[in-house]
């Protein structure tokens, strides 16, 4: 990723299209399956042998309709970035990055411009795909799902993921504000208060 990419992905506040793009009929397979199982029952021509009442089958098409729209909505904001403000410069971003997966040994990748690396989930190790862009001022991040299909099918909605992101939100400023804090004590050290 060049750096006029990664102006033009903070520009628009959402990550390139990657190989997680090619497959998101998966996802939706809960949602409808879910709505057909129920809603299948409510067809008037179509006789009924099941014990459910017919407020459970309408609960049901319902929940299956509501899952449908979750997973679409999900797919459609989960490329955009999460923000924390730093008031850092970019190497010392980086230098939180590095310092933060190395302290959790987890592996790193770093490419010309941003790092990459897998998160664990609930259940799975690499069950997350981490996209970090370390910038003037600020560190950008996204969380992606992986999913647990050996080729493509993912739901882009996760606990885990969820977790993730608030976790990396925490520590990143934790580990920001302490470096601020210590390049200020060096600055007044330097001036001579202490």
């Amino acid at each position: 990723m060049t750096e006029k990419e990664v102006e033009k992905i903070i520009d628009s506040n959402k990550i390139l299209s990657d190989d997680l793009d090619k497959d998101k009929y998966f996802g939706f397979f809960p949602g409808v399956g879910v709505t057909l199982a129920f809603g299948i029952l409510l067809l008037p021509f179509i006789t009924d042998k099941t014990s459910f009442s017919p407020l459970i089958k309408w609960i049901g098409l319902f929940v299956g309709l509501l899952l449908i729209l979750l997973t679409y909505l999900s797919f459609k904001i989960e490329k955009k970035l999460k923000l924390i403000i730093t008031n850092l410069d970019k190497e010392s971003n980086q230098q939180i990055i590095k310092e933060y997966f190395k302290k959790h040994n987890i592996p790193l990748t770093k490419n010309s411009n941003y790092y990459s690396t897998f998160l664990p989930t609930l259940f799975y190790k690499k069950g997350l795909k981490l996209i970090i862009i370390p910038w003037n001022n600020k560190i950008l991040f996204n969380i992606r799902t992986i999913g647990f299909a050996v080729e493509g099918g993912r739901i882009p909605y996760s606990i885990g993921k969820i977790i993730q992101q608030n976790k990396l939100t925490k520590n990143f400023k934790k580990l920001s504000t302490t470096l601020v804090a210590v390049a200020q004590l060096l600055f007044l050290t330097e001036l001579g208060c202490f």
